[in-house]
């Protein structure tokens, strides 16, 4: 049976690689900190060299933006989603490197790493399809998976101080350039599901229409039911980028499987290391508009 990297936390690309070392006891942080560095490397370069189109320099009528240099490729702004990032990315691959796992199945380079699965069992008969491939046929296939909330925790534990540097770039350059747009939509389009909608409400018509039938293909399920959210978010070019429907679909399918709480721990202490500011003013924008 496929295991579905859906039942990951899709936070930014530095919290998330970092995150993978933080298994190891403490005297081996300094050890545990060069692993990681080494994951972030090998997939940024995987990227540059695979996917260079999910980054805005490089995608279709994308504007350009900011760029950096790193380890000889160009960088810019991420545009992709969780499947860029954690599938074709080539991440799973790097991981499974460091992991001793030369070709791994899906999450299991990262379950090794972790010493613990990546997700509980499925909820029995429910026939929810949440993959978010491209293809129709790849949301009906899978069950409703339910994520291990432990794993996000496990993952928390070293986040990269800001501070800290990968080949002569400190990662809050990594995280200026590159990932600020996919942790931003990712905070904001949490607070948009809690404060500006009845999330149980969202959650039952989600599961409703998933269950209703094998017609249901959730980014256009997601394109209807919130065709004006977040859109300074929303980018021009649709085939490969990360659109303000797909991250609030992923804020629903964690209220739906019960590990919204631990990922929305890790993604807030990701954006306090690194975009407090922000984080505090959209938090209070948020809590001042009205709320269902």
């Amino acid at each position: 049976m496929k295991l579905t990297i859906r039942s990951l936390t899709c936070i930014a690309l530095l919290a998330l690689s970092a995150a993978l070392s933080a298994g190891f006891v403490a005297d081996e942080v300094g050890l545990a900190a060069r692993l990681r560095d080494q994951i972030i490397a090998c997939t940024l370069d995987q990227m540059a060299s695979e996917i260079p189109f999910v980054f805005e320099h490089d995608s279709q009528a994308g504007s350009g933006g900011p760029q950096l240099q790193l380890r000889g490729n160009t960088f810019s702004e991420f545009i992709g989603g969780p499947r860029s990032l954690l599938v074709y990315s080539g991440f799973e691959g790097c991981v499974g490197v460091a992991a001793g796992v030369p070709e791994p199945r899906r999450l299991e380079s990262i379950e090794r790493l972790a010493d613990m699965p990546a997700r509980r069992s499925s909820r029995n008969g429910t026939a929810i399809a949440f993959n978010e491939g491209e293809a129709p046929e790849a949301y009906l296939t899978h069950r409703f998976s339910m994520y291990n909330p432990a794993i996000v925790a496990w993952g928390a534990a070293l986040i990269p101080d800001p501070a800290e540097r990968l080949d002569g770039r400190s990662y809050q350059e990594l995280y200026d350039t590159i990932g600020r747009r996919f942790l931003r939509l990712m905070i904001e389009s949490y607070f948009y599901l809690n404060h500006r909608t009845d999330i149980n409400e969202e959650a039952l018509s989600y599961s409703s229409a998933a269950l209703a039938g094998e017609d249901f293909h959730a980014p256009e399920y997601l394109r209807l039911r919130y065709p004006r959210a977040l859109m300074e978010y929303r980018h021009p070019v649709e085939v490969y980028a990360f659109q303000p429907e797909q991250a609030i679909g992923y804020w629903v399918r964690r209220h739906i499987d019960g590990s919204a709480p631990a990922v929305w721990g890790v993604v807030q202490l990701a954006a306090e290391k690194y975009d407090a500011r922000w984080l505090t003013a959209t938090r209070q924008r948020y809590a001042r508009a009205p709320q269902l």
